[in-house]
């Protein structure tokens, strides 16, 4: 550029693809004058097509590498890892912890050996170590549960959450008349018995106590309660049910059933003998081993004036004075109970009005079974 005028030019001008630069040219070194400009354009399409090319050609180039090379690492790893996991899964797939089998190995040059694989591999054969002593363990306890449950007095019935019966021990196919247990196992439970619950408000029929059990999930007790047998028998018995949970729901529940017939027997005699003793005309009192009076009937507190609780606590030979004619001192009486004799003849009192009562007197001491005196009684007549 001279005087604001292009002097020389060549080439096609694009604005778009270009490189400029510009040099200014002085008149004098002291660069006073301005002389002219020279400005190059250079066009940088040809150069910008290459590189795009170039790029292509990297990409392309690389990607397969990077292909190749990833397809490599792949193999590797299926000829390294994944044969080997796979070989590890069909092992472990037909290992079987209820029957003896032999540990998980892998086919590999001894150079591999201590590595991850192997670890995986002592690991998993360590885990079926532990999983066939804890099964051996638990056959273990179910067997001496099993042996607890045909051990046991008690008859024990299982019943799973559809009422049927799911086990039953040998004392409880003794009850039921059943010595075929595959006759039990499997049937409804209502079909083997039904339990005759009694009590003061209602009467029921069924096994009312083992279907709130299920429906609840809470623990039933009937005590006074009776089993009705298919053969019409009743059994006395008292009755258990408790639930059985399996992941928060109830799945089942265990009954346990006792023939309490005798046991009630015994409450009805002693009954009896309560309501004998409380009506009888006669003075009978009960004290420790002490001599201590623990217990005195009404015809006691009728004829010695004194109330119970006047009675109760105080020595047995407080209130005695002994007769003449029985030729024993109460101390003497005192040491003849202790040594297991029992004494008969005639003693006094006086009532609480004062008055004096001559009773013929029956007194022997109660023994446990080591021998013991537990208890000692006195029967009265006036």
């Amino acid at each position: 550029v001279l005087d604001d005028q292009v002097a020389w030019e060549e080439g096609t001008w694009h604005s778009s693809y270009e490189v400029v630069a510009s040099q200014p040219f002085w008149v004098n070194q002291q660069k006073e004058l301005d002389a002219a400009v020279l400005t190059v354009a250079t066009d940088i399409s040809p150069l910008k097509e290459y590189i795009y090319k170039k790029f292509l050609h990297s990409l392309i180039a690389n990607g397969i590498k990077i292909f190749i090379l990833a397809g490599f690492v792949f193999l590797m790893f299926q000829y390294l890892v994944t044969r080997h996991l796979e070989e590890i899964a069909r092992q472990v797939s037909e290992q079987d912890i209820t029957k003896p089998s032999e540990p998980i190995q892998l086919d590999r040059p001894k150079r591999y050996r201590g590595d991850e694989l192997d670890q995986v591999v002592s690991d998993l054969n360590s885990m079926r170590q532990q999983a066939r002593e804890a099964l051996e363990m638990l056959s273990k306890n179910e067997e001496r549960l099993l042996l607890f449950f045909d051990s046991t007095e008690e008859a024990i019935v299982g019943v799973d959450r559809m009422g049927n019966c799911s086990f039953v021990n040998d004392a409880c196919m003794e009850m039921l008349g059943i010595y075929d247990i595959e006759k039990a196992l499997g049937r409804p439970v209502s079909a083997l018995f039904s339990h005759y619950e009694l009590n003061t408000q209602n009467t029921n029929w069924g096994n009312r106590a083992i279907d709130v059990t299920l429906e609840r999930g809470t623990i039933q007790h009937c005590e006074n309660g009776y089993l009705a047998l298919p053969s019409k028998k009743l059994i006395p018995v008292s009755l258990k049910s408790y639930p059985v949970f399996q992941e928060g729901e109830v799945s089942g529940a265990v009954a346990f059933i006792r023939d309490n017939s005798e046991k009630r027997e015994l409450l009805h005699e002693r009954e009896l003998l309560s309501q004998a003793v409380e009506q009888s005309p006669v003075m009978i009192i009960i004290a420790d081993q002490l001599s201590n009076i623990e217990y005195v009937n009404p015809g006691t507190v009728r004829w010695s004036g004194f109330s119970k609780q006047e009675l109760l606590g105080n020595s047995l030979f407080s209130f005695v004075t002994i007769s003449p004619e029985a030729e024993i001192t109460v101390s003497e009486l005192e040491e003849k109970l202790q040594s297991g004799q029992k004494w008969e003849g005639v003693i006094r009192t006086n009532s609480k009005w004062g008055a004096s009562v001559a009773l013929y007197c029956v007194i022997s001491p109660v023994v446990d079974e080591s021998g013991a005196i537990v208890n000692t009684i006195a029967v009265c007549k006036e």
